[in-house]
């Protein structure tokens, strides 16, 4: 089944973090600034998951130590 929603939003990091929590299951289809919203919303937690592995690894490698 396929659903179309078409709504006035407030675009924030919350929505953004709505549309996430759907995974592949939804898509914002329009308009462009949103999406490209999007894409560096998405961009900025690639980033912080990164950086927590970073730190992750190297509390590892001082517990080895």
């Amino acid at each position: 089944m396929q659903l179309t929603l078409t709504t006035e939003i407030e675009i924030s990091d919350q929505f953004f973090g709505w549309v996430c929590g759907f995974g592949k299951k939804v898509a914002i289809l329009s308009p462009d600034s949103v999406i490209e919203k999007f894409k560096a919303h998405l961009d900025k937690m690639r980033e912080l998951e990164g950086e927590q592995l970073k730190v992750d690894l190297q509390n590892r490698i001082q517990t080895i130590q």
